[in-house]
């Protein structure tokens, strides 16, 4: 493919001035034209720019297109969205709505500046919406100020060796893979404030046919995710060959809770180290709707997987309160836990070596609180009756080869099962 640089369309590099409506220009016409459009060595400041049917964006080694710190340089599009706690959400720095095989790929960095944002108003950093055919390959995404790369009702995406470096504000998720199809991530590394890759639906299009590969993960809060928002499916999940390390709020974690129906999930060869909590599988039942879009049914998790894993837990600081409750850690181990209503079916966990806090000496009641409408975090669930496996409320458990250490001395009991049918 023949290709243009942004010089040749007058864009200037190391400049304060704004280059939004230049390179804008720039691939506006490239798309058209069937070139690649190259950014060489140097920073281009910009505002929010699109990407089109065809764009291709080649970032060389130091190029870097960097975000504006105004927020009037993010204008409102076709694409932003109200959230759930009715904010409304969207500007973005880099958008592809509608598009046609796009792609944004080389070793160079596209920078949020998102440390210069208030809470109230923050872009995202790159957002891919109703979008086929994407690929994103080798860039650096860094800085943003709210999600870094949402994956949002697309179908054949493909993530690949890229690093995401975003821990300068609040809900700073990795990636989010949001009621899309037929993605794959692969040889990533992410450093993020919150969520590292969380798969969500905040539609009735379910999300499925999601491949998570040789990835390293360090996060603020969680590893891998599915959920909390949760309306659509989700189905024939594969997360294999990673490692997490240095994460506060755990792990793994399967946390449907607005009627999404989870199954088919394997997470296989995962090794984590310095993480809080790392296995965490427990249905809620908050039913949220999204842009006018809920369900009346509670979610369900059948045919889960967890095989191959070796993790390094630790206990994490309290970090303040939530909904009345404290934030932190509950100092449990491995915690999976259904409803009365819907029991989890079919849960594999096999081949499992993990270190855990321990630490507990006071006796801990039986009656553990179920997640209900809260936000579903194992800690909401107070300080479980077992060190190192608390399991309830599971129809069909396997349980092969599970070794357990504990770095403290702790009085709780290694495993607490309740309405639990099971092999082991």
């Amino acid at each position: 493919m023949m290709n243009k640089y942004v010089k040749d369309y007058g864009v200037q590099k190391d400049s304060y001035e704004l280059q939004t409506e230049k390179i804008q220009h720039a691939i506006d016409d490239c798309a058209e034209q069937g070139f690649e459009l190259v950014f060489e060595k140097g920073v281009y400041r910009t505002g929010t720019l699109f990407l089109r049917n065809n764009s291709k964006i080649v970032l060389e080694e130091n190029a870097v297109i960097s975000g504006s710190d105004c927020i009037e340089d993010y204008p409102d599009n076709d694409a932003s969205f109200v959230d759930a706690v009715e904010q409304r959400r969207g500007k973005t720095l880099i958008l592809a709505h509608k598009a046609e095989n796009v792609s944004v790929t080389g070793s160079g960095e596209i920078c949020g500046n998102g440390g210069e944002f208030s809470e109230d108003t923050r872009p995202f950093l790159v957002r891919v919406v109703e979008s086929n055919h994407v690929k994103i390959d080798g860039v650096r995404l860094t800085k943003a100020a709210a999600w870094c790369l949402h994956i949002n009702n697309c179908t054949h995406v493909d993530i690949k060796n890229i690093t995401i470096d975003s821990r300068v504000n609040d809900n700073n998720d990795g990636i989010d893979i949001d009621s899309s199809d037929n993605v794959n991530v692969e040889n990533c590394h992410i450093m993020s404030g919150d969520d590292g890759i969380c798969l969500k639906a905040t539609s009735d299009r379910p999300c499925k046919n999601i491949f998570v590969k040789n990835c390293k993960v360090s996060s603020g809060w969680a590893g891998f995710k599915i959920g909390t928002e949760s309306v659509g499916d989700f189905s024939h999940i594969r997360v294999s060959g990673c490692y997490f390390y240095d994460i506060l709020g755990g792990g793994i974690k399967i946390v449907p809770t607005d009627g999404a129906n989870v199954k088919d999930v394997k997470i296989s060869d995962i090794q984590m180290e310095n993480c809080t909590g790392p296995i965490f599988i427990a249905l809620g039942e908050r039913l949220r709707s999204y842009a006018g879009i809920g369900k009346d049914t509670l979610s369900t998790i059948e045919n889960v997987c967890i095989e191959n894993v070796t993790a390094d837990a630790v206990s994490a600081p309290v970090r303040g309160t939530y909904l009345g409750q404290i934030w932190g850690n509950a100092k449990g181990g491995i915690i999976i836990s259904g409803t009365k209503k819907n029991p989890i079916k079919n849960l594999s966990l096999r081949n499992i070596k993990a270190s855990l806090p321990g630490g507990v000496t006071e006796r801990i009641k039986d009656e553990v609180p179920y997640i209900g409408e809260k936000y579903p975090e194992f800690h909401m669930m107070d300080i479980v009756p077992a060190k190192g496996i608390y399991m309830r409320d599971v129809d069909g458990a396997t349980l092969e080869n599970i070794q357990l250490s504990f770095k403290e001395a702790d009085n709780r009991d290694v495993q607490f099962f309740e309405n639990v049918i099971y092999d082991c």
